[in-house]
């Protein structure tokens, strides 16, 4: 059992799940998943008493039951390139202005994807780029700070030491 200043007692158990394969020198592919059950439980020595506006056998706010991602990444002498994909399970979740005075509330879940990659120009420098969310996904990982849309990225890094 775990105990939290804000919310009394809190359980939860659940379990994750990783693996990851190379099936060519070339070729990675990876992928997590996590089940996640939580649960508010009562402040000690009592049997239903909890802080407002929680009630005993919910689920704690802003934890999925259901999250996880899925990778390829691809390598090939000086170039390099990956994907992403990440999915997050509904949650429930409390409206930032209002606090928990405002309820608490399911917020959907959400889907993205990203892709990128390099080119190593020297052994020394390298050129990257990367599009995040490129599928321009409207979602928020808590209520009221939405994400950003599609987001492109370039850069170039340098490598000082070794």
């Amino acid at each position: 059992q775990f105990r939290t200043d804000n919310i009394s007692n809190a359980q939860s158990n659940g379990f994750e799940l990783a693996i990851g394969i190379r099936p060519l020198p070339s070729i990675s592919l990876r992928t997590s998943y996590t089940w996640l059950s939580t649960k508010i439980v009562a402040i000690d020595g009592t049997n239903s008493e909890v802080p407002s506006p929680y009630k005993v056998g919910e689920a704690l706010i802003r934890r999925p039951q259901n999250q996880g991602s899925v990778s390829l990444t691809y390598i090939h002498q000086r170039l390099s390139g990956f994907f992403e994909a990440v999915f997050r399970g509904k949650v429930r979740d409390i409206e930032p202005s209002l606090g928990s005075f405002g309820g608490v509330f399911m917020a959907a879940g959400y889907r993205t994807m990203s892709i990128g990659g390099t080119i190593q120009l020297t052994p020394w420098a390298q050129v990257l780029a990367r599009i995040e969310n490129f599928s321009n996904t409207a979602y928020e990982q808590a209520f009221g700070f939405p994400a950003p849309g599609r987001t492109a990225m370039v850069g170039i890094r340098v490598i000082t030491s070794r």
